[in-house]
């Protein structure tokens, strides 16, 4: 009789343990899913950002004073100056958003470690929308 005694409770304890593995397994599971949802939330919320600070970059309306920051060459006309001027704006504007281009940027690698290689295409296609402001594709 106490030999059942004793195979009963060596199954309960394994039971017991596979029960906690099991458990443990999944709150790891749940734990990694909440980081990884977590991340995809802050790099959407920061895509959208820079989608707004791309509208502000490439906006045709400026101020006048954003584009006279720039140093004038010797000998050159008004309009020479204007043209320079104008396009300088994008220069400044970019300045102010260039922290967070480099925050997305640097996000990138979270993404590539949780989440995968292929999850880091949209960083390579913003940084090209970003390079287009200073060297514009020619089609």
């Amino acid at each position: 009789m106490t030999e059942i005694a004793d195979i009963i409770q060596s199954v309960s304890i394994i039971l017991t343990c596979i029960t906690i593995v099991l458990g443990i397994d999944a709150w790891r599971r749940e734990f990694i899913g909440k980081r990884k949802i977590e991340l995809a939330e802050d790099v959407l919320t920061r895509f959208y950002e820079a989608r707004d600070a791309i509208e502000r970059i490439r906006s045709p309306f400026s101020y006048s004073s954003e584009g006279a920051q720039r140093k004038r060459r010797d000998g050159e006309t008004k309009e020479e100056s204007e043209i320079l001027d104008s396009a300088h704006v994008v220069f400044v504007r970019y300045e102010k958003e260039q922290q967070l281009f480099n925050g997305i940027h640097a996000l990138r690698y979270q993404v590539m470690a949780r989440i995968g290689i292929e999850a880091s295409k949209p960083f390579e296609e913003l940084r090209k929308v970003v390079g287009d402001f200073f060297s514009p594709r020619i089609a």
